[in-house]
């Protein structure tokens, strides 16, 4: 009697599985699909930007409430500046190698001027944010501060200061 009840378990186990079996290898293989296709999100910047820092005096930066508008040629008609504790931070051209910008600051007759060359190279940031351009070689060409200092001569997501100016009043 109990052989008959043990035969009669297994074939009521045998006849559940091969009912199920179908929709328990969709759930597993659902599941890890699912979860292997889940990403990191990205917590690295997207672009890379130039971080120029401009001084009013020898130890004070200027304010985002400093400047009265940034515009940078064939890139948009006006830049909205961000600000970051290190300085402003400007966007480059990712099409060619060059990038032209007009700075006004309150208080200041004349508008700043400010061209940067630099080579790109397209590389991965990380695995998860997929590929930037960076940029490397960088210089002013062209400027109209009074002092300009150039710190790194590369851009990549870390917003290290790259140039810094100091304006005499």
């Amino acid at each position: 009697m109990r052989n008959n009840l043990l035969i009669c378990e297994e074939n009521n186990l045998y006849l559940f599985l091969k009912k199920h079996l179908k929709l328990l290898l969709i759930f597993v293989c659902s599941s890890i699909i699912f979860f292997a296709c889940q990403t990191e999100p990205c917590f690295f910047p997207k672009e890379p930007r130039l971080l120029i820092q401009i001084y009013r005096t020898a130890d004070t930066l200027i304010t985002s409430t400093d400047i009265e508008q940034i515009f940078a040629e064939n890139i948009t008609d006006t830049v909205t500046p961000l600000f970051i504790k290190g300085g402003l931070l400007l966007p480059l051209r990712q099409n060619i190698d060059s990038t032209s910008y007009k700075i006004k600051i309150k208080n200041y007759p004349d508008t700043f001027r400010l061209s940067v060359n630099y080579t790109r190279k397209v590389g991965l940031s990380a695995p998860e944010c997929g590929f930037v351009t960076f940029y490397e070689q960088v210089k002013a060409t062209k400027h109209t501060f009074d002092t300009l200092i150039t710190d790194r001569s590369f851009i990549d997501t870390s917003y290290a200061v790259n140039m810094r100016t100091y304006l005499q009043y």
